[in-house]
C-alpha cells in the first residue's frame, strides 16, 4: 500500500466507529485525485511501505476515510499543498453526520453535495424502474397489436379478390411463358388478373405523387382521371370515384374506343367535360359524367345511373372550378380566390 500524508494518518484513529467517514474539500480541478494518486504512487529510491496506522483506512475495511481539498494550478508544489489543504480541511470544517442508503457518512459542508448524490441515485434507480416497467406493458400491447395487424392482414390477402386475381395471374403466366403449359383456367385467370391490374383507382393512384419516391409527370394523371392528383384527393363521393376510375380503365385501354357522344362537343379530344369554361351549366356536366360510364361501343358494362343528380352537380362545380381557378397546369395551389360562383 502506498504510504499516505501525516494529515490522515493523524486523523486515521478519529474515522473509527463509523460505517464511513467524508471529508470533502471541493477541488477546483477536476484532476485533483489523480495528481494525489500519482503522488502516492511516484517511485523514487525507496520502495512504498504498509503503514499499519492506517490499515482501517483500506477501501474493502469497514472503516473509511475520505479526504479531499481545492488546490491551485499555479503552485510551485502542488503535492505539498494537498497535504496542507487536507490537514486544514480536517482539522476546522464543520462535519455533518448523513445518513445514506448504505450506512452513516459523516462530511463537511462542501462534501454533503456527494452524499446527496446517493438520494439522487436511489431515486433515478425508483423511475427507471418505473418507466422500464411502463415501456415492458407497452411492447407488449404493441406486440399484440402487431400480431393482430398480421392475422388481419393474411385474411385480407386470403380473401381479397383483387389480391387472389393478382398471385393466380402471377402463377398462370409463369404455366404459359415458363412451362408451356397454360390451359383455358389458366387463361381466364390472366384475364381476370389483367382486368384488376389495368383498371383505373383514381384516389390510390393520386396518392402516388406525394409521400416518399412521388410522381411527377402531373400531366400523365391528368390526361387519364382528367382531374389533377391533388383535386383527386379531395373527391369522397364514391358513385363519381366509380365512374373516373372506369373512365381511365377505358382510356388506358388501346382495345377500346370512344363514342362521339362524349367528345363531340370538344375541339381538343383530350379535354374533358370539366375543363370548359365555368359558364358552362353544371346540368350539362352532370349528364354528360353519366354518360362516361357507357362511353365505348365495345365495353360490355351496361349503363347505369348509379349516384344522385343533386350530388353529381355539386362534384362537377367543385371540379370545374378547381380546375380553373385553385390549381394551375404544375399542380400547384393557386393564391386563393374566394369560393366558386354559382353556375345557372
Amino acid at each position: 500500500m502506498a504510504a499516505y500524508p501525516a494529515a490522515i494518518k493523524t486523523l486515521a484513529p478519529s474515522c473509527h466507529g463509523f460505517r464511513f467517514f467524508l471529508l470533502v474539500y471541493i477541488s477546483q480541478e477536476a484532476d485533483l485525485i489523480n495528481r494525489i494518486r500519482k503522488h502516492q504512487t511516484s517511485t523514487d529510491d525507496r520502495a512504498p511501505t504498509e503503514d499499519p496506522a492506517v490499515q482501517h483506512l483500506s477501501i474493502s475495511d469497514e472503516t473509511h476515510c475520505l479526504i479531499a481539498a481545492s488546490i491551485p494550478l499555479d503552485a510551485a508544489d502542488t503535492i505539498e499543498m494537498a497535504r496542507e489543504e487536507l490537514e486544514n480541511a480536517a482539522k476546522n470544517d464543520h462535519l455533518h453526520e448523513e445518513y445514506l442508503s448504505a450506512g452513516t457518512v459523516v462530511t463537511n459542508t462542501r462534501g454533503r453535495f456527494w452524499t446527496s448524490m446517493d438520494s439522487q441515485m436511489s431515486e433515478f434507480r425508483e423511475e427507471l424502474a418505473r418507466t422500464t416497467v411502463r415501456l415492458d406493458a407497452k411492447t407488449d400491447e404493441l406486440q399484440r397489436a402487431t400480431a393482430r395487424l398480421e392475422m388481419k392482414t393474411n385474411e385480407l390477402e386470403r380473401t381479397a379478390v383483387g389480391f387472389r386475381d393478382f398471385r393466380h395471374r402471377f402463377i398462370s403466366t409463369y404455366k404459359r411463358d415458363i412451362l408451356n403449359q397454360s390451359d383455358v383456367t389458366d387463361k381466364n385467370f390472366i384475364q381476370h388478373g389483367n382486368n384488376i391490374v389495368h383498371s383505373g383507382n383514381v384516389k390510390r393512384d393520386a396518392e402516388l405523387y406525394t409521400g416518399p419516391y412521388p410522381r411527377h409527370d402531373i400531366s400523365v394523371f391528368r390526361k387519364l382521371y382528367g382531374v389533377l392528383p391533388v383535386v383527386a384527393t379531395t373527391i369522397e363521393y364514391e358513385p363519381t370515384i366509380s365512374v373516373l376510375d372506369r373512365y381511365a380503365t377505358i382510356v388506358s385501354n388501346p382495345k377500346k374506343e370512344y363514342t362521339g357522344r362524349y367528345l363531340d362537343t370538344h375541339e381538343e379530344p383530350e379535354v374533358q367535360y370539366w375543363s370548359v369554361p365555368a359558364s358552362v351549366p353544371t346540368q350539362y356536366f352532370a349528364a354528360e359524367l353519366q354518360r362516361v360510364k357507357d362511353a365505348v361501343e365495345n365495353d360490355n358494362t351496361p349503363a347505369t345511373t348509379i349516384y344522385s343528380a343533386a350530388q353529381c352537380e355539386d362534384d362537377i362545380a367543385a371540379l370545374v372550378y378547381a380546375e380553373l381557378h385553385l390549381y394551375g397546369d404544375d399542380g400547384k395551389k393557386k393564391a386563393s380566390v374566394g369560393p366558386p360562383a354559382v353556375v345557372v
